[in-house]
């Protein structure tokens, strides 16, 4: 069986060709655009996989592709990005605006609809597979039908999927189960991503904010502390006296509050100062420990002493090996696709041993 997994309209889009449960290939467009994190639906991967070279053996004929998957279930965002407009109306009528999130297109609530035009237009086709949706954190956790475990406690935490941006599975074999899932808004990648443009960088430069950590001091933690708060069972609440991520996104992501204890947004063009410093320190310290916090009720509650990290905050490689050093995981494994950038392949593997129960028979 050939599934073809593929995204767009969302940040690193790009495609994975899936044969009997072995990746055959993975392809994200940046590659071929050179347009960082591209959100344009991915025709030159298509290009490059189903119309180039017929000697090559990288080229595929597009009538072999049994199911086509996407890794995202639009009905579910749609469900959740109602909820968060009409939420606290009228301020979060702003989340309609494109600019509240840049990082994803809104193009992406009708992705199965454009899917369809695009692929026919593209590989000059009439009639398309099945097309099957896979909700994103789903997509994130099915990673682990290629990790060198039989069994482990995977952890997906991004900026946000089609229902949260935090969520917990217990994989065996070839099933995975979800065990718990957090709020919409109360995501650590979002707060990152808003921190770090806040400090005058842009979305996607979030790693730029993890080295700068490194220059800092504990100046603001205590106040950090007071915006990530830590709950039962490992759970955390963003703190909304600070945020207004859940009305503004990104277009004003942080309040008076937050203003008045961190500083005035930095602009891109101004130095970066020792309070900058401190900021980034804050974030990353604290943002480590909120994941140690989860990890750590992880290993309480559920049995397996292998842990997957995955989903952009998966990215958060000094956070990842606090994890290693402190906690009883015997094993921490990364999939080097933890970002969106696996999430095609993802799709497609979830397809084909979770829905379809196929035994799984390839380790990345």
């Amino acid at each position: 069986m050939n599934i073809l997994g593929i995204v767009s309209y969302t940040h690193d889009t790009g495609l994975a060709l899936l044969s009997d449960g072995k990746p055959l290939i993975v392809l994200e467009e940046e590659r071929f655009s050179r347009e960082k994190h591209t959100q344009n639906f991915p025709a030159k991967s298509v290009a490059a996989v189903f119309k180039g070279d017929k000697n090559d053996s990288e080229t595929f004929d597009f009538e072999d592709v049994d199911v086509i998957t996407v890794p995202w279930d639009t009905l579910n965002l749609v469900k959740t990005f109602f909820r968060a407009v009409t939420n606290k109306l009228p301020a979060s009528a702003n989340l309609l605006w494109p600019a509240a999130h840049a990082t994803q297109d809104s193009r992406v609530v009708d992705l199965w609809l454009r899917l369809q035009f695009l692929l026919r237009y593209h590989l000059g086709v009439r009639k398309l597979p099945k097309i099957v949706q896979v909700s994103h954190h789903d997509a994130h956790a099915a990673v682990f039908f290629v990790s060198p475990f039989e069994d482990a406690t995977i952890l997906v935490t991004d900026g946000y999927g089609d229902e949260t941006a935090t969520s917990a599975y217990s994989g065996q074999g070839n099933k995975l189960q979800r065990e718990w899932g957090l709020g919409f808004f109360d995501s650590l990648g979002m707060l990152y991503t808003c921190t770090t443009q806040h400090l005058g960088f842009k979305p996607f430069e979030e790693g730029t904010i993890m080295a700068l950590a490194a220059c800092g001091k504990p100046t603001y933690v205590e106040k950090f502390r007071e915006l990530i708060q830590l709950g039962d069972n490992g759970t955390f609440k963003i703190n909304q006296d600070y945020t207004s991520i859940h009305t503004h996104g990104l277009l004003k992501p942080f309040t008076r509050k937050f203003i008045d204890t961190f500083g005035p947004a930095r602009d891109r063009s101004e130095p970066l100062t020792s309070v900058h410093h401190d900021i980034a320190y804050a974030l990353q310290l604290v943002t480590e420990e909120t994941i140690l916090h989860i990890v750590q009720h992880l290993q309480k509650t559920l049995p397996s002493r292998n842990l997957i990290i995955t989903g952009g905050v998966g990215l958060n490689c000094v956070s990842n090996a606090r994890i290693l050093r402190e906690t009883e995981y015997e094993r921490v494994w990364v999939p080097p696709i933890a970002s969106d950038t696996g999430a095609p392949l993802g799709s497609a593997l979830w397809h084909y041993h979770q829905t379809l129960g196929n035994p799984r028979t390839f380790e990345m």
